[in-house]
């Protein structure tokens, strides 16, 4: 289950065209490598509602482990709109069993590191604000600590998986006109999550 942004209304026309448009792009692929997957589902819920999410997950088999994968999706959401995404969340890995993956971790401390070395950076955040009405800066987790009590009073287990574990894997590093020195200090400052409900 992926789960991505939180700015089209699930009955909106925009919603159904983009579920429509990602689904058009999915079945391509597949059918060029040859894949067949009649096991594969698109549907559109709000992940702030509870019941739209539950619904959503039905085709699941109850019992089967699932993994969530949330990806840009937490840098847009307040503080109590993350608390009741992991707390749907939560509810939906207790039903299913699996993980939670999310590569979302951004720090004021990190954006200060992106905004020193991209003078655009600033820029591109109040064009955010100005579509979405999402503040990035506000929303963004405060340090380390902050994102480890976060999810850890949301009920999760933490695992970190840093960017520079697979720093020889990532084409974009070959292609980046950064030395390596540079990309191992922001790969170091970027990691992806998996989380485990925490047993009593």
């Amino acid at each position: 289950m992926l789960l991505s942004n939180p700015f089209y209304f699930p009955t909106s026309p925009e919603t159904r065209l983009l579920l429509e448009q990602e689904k058009a792009i999915a079945e391509s692929i597949l059918a060029k490598s040859n894949i067949h997957r009649s096991n594969l589902y698109y549907r559109i819920a709000n992940a702030l509602d509870r019941e739209s999410l539950l619904q959503a997950a039905i085709p699941f088999q109850s019992g089967k482990p699932i993994a969530i994968i949330t990806e840009g999706l937490l840098p847009y959401l307040t503080r109590e709109e993350k608390e009741t995404l992991a707390g749907n969340i939560r509810d939906l890995l207790k039903q299913h069993d699996g993980i939670w993956i999310t590569p979302d971790i951004h720090t004021k401390q990190l954006l200060k590191f992106f905004s020193q070395a991209d003078g655009t950076m600033q820029q591109r955040m109040q064009n955010v604000l100005g579509a979405t009405g999402r503040d990035i800066e506000t929303n963004t987790f405060e340090d380390e600590n902050d994102v480890r009590q976060f999810f850890t009073n949301a009920g999760f287990t933490i695992e970190e998986y840093p960017y520079s574990n697979v720093l020889d894997d990532l084409s974009s590093v070959k292609l980046s006109n950064l030395n390596p020195e540079e990309i191992l200090a922001i790969l170091q400052m970027l990691k992806t999550l998996i989380l485990t409900i925490r047993s009593s």
